[in-house]
């Protein structure tokens, strides 16, 4: 018996060692924000010259915003040609960077997270060693505790995340707000709350967080109707609602009327689908969007290859475990038929 059961765990052992090591996140760090020139931080190792500390009164948060530039100011630049910069801030990590998650801040109307912010990962830190990651983020939602509504808020936030593994060996993280000129922009089109930096290797592709839907934009009422009549006397009545909810409604000579409802989906450019359930309004203005990976980073290098996602070592781990099985079989068939020629 004992020498089975010692077969039996050096099966195990050998198994467990042929099957690579799970990668984990080891670690988190959190930069909540303050003023760098007067409280250093040692993980900030470079910040742009406009991408300032601001003291925000109504949120009663420190957020970090792009500035307009002095000479913009002085030659008195309108506000969309005054953003038409970029700027950004430089963490160095002490281990491998895992992923990110952003709570930011977005001026009502104007900020857009998806377009106004780009995160960049790079092994050295060097000019043109930047590779853009892919990234996610919520649609926008209010703070109930300081707005009566959504349409009434200043101020609306969002959660941004990285939207594909990062490879190993990547410990600096850039964090940029966007060059943007478009009609009515600001330089406070993005403020950035919170830095969160995962930590480890092959962290798994984060989830985004459920917003309570009470606080996103609401369904709007305008809706859109049309009307047909056959020459049977058949009106068919098509109702449009910007939330999602299409209505037909078919009325016959003899006063029957038969309603359908349902969704509609629609194929946008590039290949990528929305699909509007009824009566869901995640779909309207400032629902998550998802964009396409570029190559190159800050410094436009397009040499640099994306970050390409790691094997997946789930297989190995089933392999091992199914190879454990067998070989525990087969010996304790050995053990047994020995016994049984005693």
């Amino acid at each position: 018996m004992k020498k089975w059961m010692a077969l039996f765990v050096a099966a195990i052992l050998l198994v467990t060692l042929a099957v690579p090591a799970m990668a984990a996140q080891t670690g988190v760090y959190i930069d909540e924000v303050v003023d760098y020139a007067t409280t250093p931080v040692a993980e900030v190792v470079d910040i742009s010259q406009y991408m300032c500390f601001e003291n925000n009164l109504d949120l009663e948060v420190t957020h970090l915003v792009k500035a307009a530039h002095q000479e913009d100011i002085d030659a008195g630049l309108t506000y969309p040609q005054k953003a038409n910069h970029s700027e950004y801030i430089v963490y160095k990590m002490a281990e491998n960077i895992g992923g990110f998650e952003l709570f930011v801040n977005c001026c009502a109307g104007l900020g857009d997270p998806m377009a106004d912010i780009s995160v960049y990962i790079s092994k050295t830190g060097e000019q043109n060693s930047w590779v853009e990651v892919r990234k996610q983020a919520t649609e926008l939602f209010y703070n109930d505790e300081i707005y009566i509504h959504y349409d009434k808020a200043y101020w609306h936030h969002a959660v941004v995340m990285n939207n594909q593994k990062i490879p190993k060996g990547y410990t600096y993280l850039k964090v940029q707000l966007n060059a943007c000129n478009d009609k009515n922009d600001v330089p406070w089109n993005v403020a950035i709350d919170t830095v969160k930096i995962v930590l480890g290797d092959g962290v798994a592709v984060p989830t985004l967080p459920a917003i309570d839907k009470s606080l996103t934009k609401p369904s709007a009422t305008t809706k859109t109707t049309t009307s047909t009549k056959d020459q049977g006397g058949v009106t068919t009545t098509t109702t449009k609602g910007q939330g999602g909810v299409t209505t037909t409604t078919t009325k016959g000579q003899d006063g029957a009327t038969t309603t359908l409802a349902g969704g509609e989906t629609t194929t946008l450019a590039d290949g990528e689908t929305t699909t509007t359930q009824q009566g869901d309004a995640s779909q309207d203005a400032g629902a998550t969007t998802t964009t396409a990976p570029t190559t190159g980073g800050v410094s436009g290098d397009p040499s640099e290859d994306q970050p390409k996602d790691e094997p997946n070592a789930l297989p190995w781990i089933i392999g091992g475990v199914v190879a454990a099985i067998v070989i525990a079989g087969a010996v304790l068939f050995f053990v047994l038929e020995k016994k049984k020629s005693k």
